[in-house]
């Protein structure tokens, strides 16, 4: 029986999509980037933030710093005034899951303090035992680092543990990490990517978590 569940966020539990498109949108502006594709900026989603310049602008190789500091202090400026949400069925399914005695944790590529905030703002975080962020991490998603630290610090197996998340990264994080892994394709991520990480399962709808937790 899996006892323990660690979700991403993005993408996973909420529909952050809105607020990522409108600070990078603001961003490429200001920094006079090249303009890229949702879907490329989508491929981003889930690394580290300082690992996104280097994929997007391959050819800029001194603008992480300033890409950065850039992101997060648009997404200050902003972040209370696009509209978010969680994913149909999230806080109804977490309730239940906690109701019946699941413990469930959160690994995220944001840092501590944003997901916590967010968390707090769409009424989930009293769900959650743990709550780590990248920063928190030398190595982000795909390295098992994050989710290493969480069944360290939670007291948890691996064996009775699943990762759930809507990117391949997610996927490989868990993997990597000896527990069983469930892709959602309603997120930022492609089915065929969650199938090439090895995800065990994959569901289309949040609440299909009810009728898996138990396998």
């Amino acid at each position: 029986m899996m006892k323990n569940l660690i979700f991403d966020f993005d993408g996973t539990l909420a529909d952050t999509w809105p607020l990522i498109e409108a600070v990078m949108m603001r961003l490429i502006q200001e920094m006079n980037l090249p303009s890229r594709t949702v879907d490329e900026i989508k491929t981003t989603i889930g690394l580290k933030l300082e690992e996104a310049p280097l994929i997007l602008w391959p050819d800029k190789h001194d603008i992480k710093d300033e890409f950065v500091t850039t992101y997060r202090r648009i997404f200050e400026e902003i972040k209370d005034k696009v509209d978010i949400g969680l994913f149909p069925g999230v806080k109804e399914t977490l309730e239940t899951l906690k109701s019946s005695g699941h413990r469930m944790a959160i690994a995220t590529s944001r840092t501590t303090q944003s997901a916590e905030e967010l968390t707090r703002r769409l009424g989930i975080r009293d769900y959650f035992d743990c709550v780590l962020g990248a920063d928190k991490v030398v190595n982000g998603k795909p390295h098992p680092e994050t989710v290493e630290k969480i069944l360290a610090e939670m007291g948890w197996q691996p064996g009775e543990s699943i990762m759930v998340g809507d990117m391949g990264v997610d996927i490989k994080m868990g993997r990597s990490a000896g527990l069983s892994t469930c892709g959602v394709t309603f997120g930022n991520g492609k089915i065929e990517d969650l199938e090439a990480a090895g995800a065990d399962l994959i569901i289309d709808e949040f609440d299909r978590l009810i009728l898996v937790h138990s396998s």
